[in-house]
């Protein structure tokens, strides 16, 4: 697989993401968007090395250094838990204090309006809108081929993990090949 069609995956998701968003879908493009994180970053995931390790790698490498969040990719990480395991803001990294929970404002909402409300009840939430964090991902995205692009090797991992994914196939290369592999079986 070539970064092209690396590419053209990556911009699969982030038409699914508009969409969510465009539909006020906010779980399931907050879904996407984590879920895309993790794909990403698990193409620079190191022989043995875990998810939470590889994703918050990524997220300081390329996510938060293309766009400043108020929180830690540790954060971030625990966030993509809630949300991808639970639906809920709430995860085991949360529960045991290592990390805060974090709340979002999509649509016309303000991230200072929610700021302000979390704070008056008590609450120490880092406040995101779902389109910075889709646009911090983008971002991310961009600088990281960016840089993967000044190495041959790193372009290699990629395209092999990326070579990985699913494809998609026309219905009528299906019907072809079981046409041709048909006649084959006749002789």
């Amino acid at each position: 697989m070539s970064l092209t069609n690396f590419e053209r995956h990556v911009d699969t998701l982030f038409k699914g993401i508009d969409s969510c968003e465009a539909n006020k879908l906010v779980l399931p493009a907050l879904m996407l968007i984590y879920s895309g994180i993790d794909i990403v970053a698990s193409l620079e995931r190191k022989k043995g090395e875990g998810t939470q390790a590889s994703f918050t790698r990524w997220v300081d490498m390329y996510l938060l250094k293309a766009v400043s969040l108020p929180c830690t990719s540790l954060e971030l990480y625990a966030a993509r838990c809630g949300i991808l395991h639970g639906l809920t803001p709430e995860s085991g990294l949360s529960r045991k204090g290592k990390a805060r929970e974090v709340a979002y404002a999509w649509g016309i909402a303000k991230v200072s309006v929610l700021q302000e409300a979390a704070s008056r009840s008590g609450y120490d939430y880092p406040v995101i809108h779902i389109s910075q964090l889709k646009e911090a991902f983008c971002r991310g995205v961009a600088l990281f081929l960016k840089e993967a692009s000044r190495d041959q090797e790193t372009i290699k991992r990629i395209s092999e993990g990326a070579g990985l994914w699913f494809s998609e196939v026309g219905v009528e290369i299906v019907d072809a090949y079981l046409s041709v592999t048909e006649s084959d079986k006749v002789e």
